[in-house]
């Protein structure tokens, strides 16, 4: 029994070491992989979160991006830059909710459950969140 017990506890430790670590996932993965709600909005110290009640964001793998408010759907544009660590967002519509968060963001965090987006100047003034929805 005890020789059996050595070599499968080696095994383990040496197979363990062996795994490669898990990439984290990408903003485009988590982006398409449900459909999104503005959780926060924020503009200086003005709170717009309530303006983007009842919004529903779709976003898909060849950067487009559908906003569903109950009543119309407004089309736009997405990408993001890997690289510097950006997300854009372009939405085609006459409201000012629409309007303040079609701009370059920097991406604070990302996370299947969150996306924590802040302008990208040095100030950082200006803040979005979207929650799954």
């Amino acid at each position: 029994m005890k020789k059996l017990l050595v070599p499968v506890i080696l095994m383990f430790i040496f197979g363990a070491g062996c795994r490669k670590k898990e990439e984290p996932p990408t903003l485009t993965s988590i982006l398409i992989s449900k459909e999104w709600r503005v959780s926060f909005a924020r503009d200086h110290s003005a709170v717009y979160t309530l303006l983007y009640s009842g919004m529903k964001f779709t976003f898909t793998a060849d950067g487009k991006v559908k906003v569903n408010d109950g009543v119309t759907t407004y089309d736009g544009a997405w990408s993001e830059n890997k690289n510097a660590e950006t997300f854009t967002l372009d939405i085609l519509s006459p409201r000012y909710e629409l309007d303040f968060i079609s701009d370059e963001w920097q991406v604070a965090s990302s996370t299947y459950t969150g996306v924590n987006l802040k302008d990208n100047k040095s100030s950082a003034t200006q803040e979005l969140r979207f929650a799954a929805w």
